[in-house]
């Protein structure tokens, strides 16, 4: 076995104890002592940082601490006002596998339509009869839409906000999709955000983020002379910006 926890404690004689079940994801309990002011110490570092049941070696899925049982160590009985001075506390702590959803990401189709300029075709060949207005067709792109819905945030950051109408100012890595998202190429559109208010005053926001995703960038726009998507620039000057450069590191 393995250590417990960085604040000072002893396992108790025989109060270790390992289920298993062929149903359910496997379980274990312990009583700790400790010092009775390092009770809640113990407490907060078995349970903030989800320490491990030490005994599992070579389990894909180890049980880590979900709830803690303060109760004193008998001693002797000296007070202080109204309360007992113990030199010990007991802490039954129960580990299971038991997770909380942090995020959850999708991928959904979308599809954009872009009315393409009557004046440059013509029926029937390169020489022919010039289109009317409202006779060229438009040009339909279909893509996806990156949904990133975080859960239990206590707060909002100001970026989710800023950076509507934003895209990404650099190439992202993704280890959940195991892909890259190229510059320019993820359109941050506008959030939807819900909070929940609990009895105690504590409150925490659902976000749900939503990127358009066009693979051959933002800032290119299809040239029909071409056949291909190109940049445009403001004549005698710079590149065109349509959708301006944010940092989305805070995103992702």
């Amino acid at each position: 076995m393995g250590s417990y926890s960085v604040v000072p404690c002893a396992e108790e004689h025989g109060t270790a104890k390992e289920n298993f079940s062929v149903i359910d994801s496997p379980t274990a309990s312990v009583t700790l002592r400790c010092a009775w002011v390092d009770r809640h110490a113990l407490v907060a570092d078995l349970l903030n940082n989800q320490r491990q049941w030490p005994g599992f070696f070579g389990y894909a899925v180890v049980p880590t601490a979900a709830n803690a049982v303060i109760t004193p160590f008998p001693a002797k009985n000296t007070t202080s006002g109204q309360t007992i001075d113990y030199d010990d506390a007991l802490v039954a702590v129960n580990y299971n596998t038991e997770t909380t959803d942090l995020f959850s990401e999708e991928l959904e189709p979308n599809v954009e339509f872009s009315p393409l300029d009557y004046k440059q075709f013509r029926w029937g060949n390169a020489n022919g009869v010039p289109l009317l207005e409202g006779e060229a067709p438009g040009r339909q792109v279909r893509g996806m839409n990156l949904v990133r819905t975080l859960f239990q945030q206590s707060s909002v950051p100001s970026e989710i906000f800023d950076l509507v109408g934003y895209v990404n100012n650099a190439a992202i890595a993704d280890p959940y999709w195991g892909n890259t998202w190229g510059a320019e190429t993820l359109l941050y559109t506008p959030p939807h955000l819900s909070r929940t208010v609990q009895s105690n005053g504590n409150n925490a926001w659902t976000i749900i983020l939503r990127f358009s995703y066009k693979p051959m960038g933002w800032n290119q726009f299809w040239r029909a002379g071409t056949q291909a998507y190109s940049r445009i620039f403001i004549a005698g000057g710079a590149q065109y910006f349509n959708y301006p450069l944010g940092d989305f590191s805070v995103f992702f």
